[in-house]
């Protein structure tokens, strides 16, 4: 990348994104310290380097890239959701990570950004105005694959991210009205169906939203105490590290998927809302790239990341308010984690990229 290419940066977008990693990694170590200590903080700090050495790989290579070996690319990831079906290892009831070099990784976090560059493609070679039944089905195929392979690992949050991204995609692309609503009341009648085939703790999980008290000692605890922690922070919040729910571990996974929960009750909704007016900055400048950019598979891409962080935050703040199901997702890049967070540096770095070359076709 040319040093005249810097001037395209948007820093904003970036210092925004850094500004929620900083107040994660605070969190962290502040909800998670014990003596002064926190086991966390020097893990997360690796995989912050760690994350900002793949964002300058990602940033440097041209996009153009990406695309023209996307086919090979989406075979790997799917090769590697399969070999976790068989290899993996099972952390909190899902087969989801594998060990590799000494270090535990996810690999569907790194496949939902492959998917989504695989379908940008897909979309931008589409000529017609309106996609047609042949090239939905083949779209349709592109989710399903690792869809599928990730619900059979048990990951049923990480699943759940792929259809609205798609769908969000899908409409851009150019569909036509009549399609919309079959393809709403398919969902419908499958999402109701889905009821029958989910385990039972599936199941209590969504029950327990309606009455958490009803298994306050169980399923409904985390969604009872991560309520009392957003409640207690009230307006500007206890303090760093004065947090009953936190620093005294009252909240299971404070760290990780409840991360929200601690920064309510620490720096109150003043603290609450100003995170969440972060990732609407971000969403919106990652809006502005597609919006300006003349590639329409980098338009379809970015509109495809921008979709994927939104509904992460949707579920994960939905969660720590009670409202959604307890399903495991996580809020990069705020909470604790490896391959989630990286996989944010890289998302953060291909927008940018494109950003960089928007006027170039």
């Amino acid at each position: 990348m040319k040093v005249k290419d810097w001037r395209k940066f948007d820093w904003p977008m970036v210092l925004a994104f850094l500004a929620l990693c900083a107040i994660g990694t605070l969190e962290i170590y502040h909800s998670t310290q014990l003596q002064g200590e926190s086991p966390f903080l020097t893990r997360q700090l690796a995989r912050l380097a760690f994350g900002a050495v793949l964002f300058i790989l990602a940033l440097i290579i041209n996009y153009r890239v990406f695309f023209s070996n996307i086919v090979l690319v989406y075979l790997a990831g799917i090769g590697a959701l399969f070999y976790v079906l068989f290899s993996g290892i099972e952390i909190h009831g899902s087969r989801s990570w594998v060990h590799v070099a000494g270090m535990t990784f996810q690999p569907s976090e790194f496949v939902k950004i492959i998917v989504i560059l695989a379908l940008a493609k897909f979309m931008a070679d589409i000529p017609d105005r309106y996609i047609k039944a042949i090239p939905l089905m083949l779209s349709g195929f592109i989710v399903f694959v690792p869809t599928l392979l990730i619900i059979w690992q048990h990951d049923l949050g990480t699943a759940l991210t792929f259809p609205p991204v798609y769908f969000t995609m899908l409409m851009l692309s150019g569909i036509r009205r009549q399609v919309i609503v079959i393809s709403a009341v398919i969902l419908i009648l499958l999402l109701g169906g889905s009821w029958f085939v989910l385990k039972d703790y599936q199941k209590d999980r969504i029950l327990v939203i309606f009455n958490p008290e009803q298994d306050a000692h169980g399923k409904g605890y985390q969604t009872i105490q991560s309520v009392i922690a957003i409640g207690a922070g009230e307006f500007t919040g206890r303090g760093l590290g004065q947090g009953s729910q936190g620093a005294m571990g009252f909240l299971p996974e404070r760290h990780t998927d409840f991360i929200f929960s601690i920064i309510g009750e620490e720096i109150g909704f003043l603290g609450a809302a100003g995170v969440l007016l972060l990732y609407l900055f971000i969403f919106y400048r990652g809006l502005l790239i597609a919006y300006e950019t003349r590639d329409k598979a980098a338009m379809y891409a970015t509109v495809g990341i921008v979709a994927l962080y939104a509904v992460h935050l949707f579920i994960n703040v939905g969660m720590t308010l009670g409202l959604l199901p307890v399903i495991g997702i996580p809020l990069p890049p705020l909470s604790y984690g490896g391959s989630s967070l990286v996989t944010a540096f890289i998302a953060m770095a291909l927008m940018n990229n494109f950003q960089i070359h928007r006027y170039m076709v």
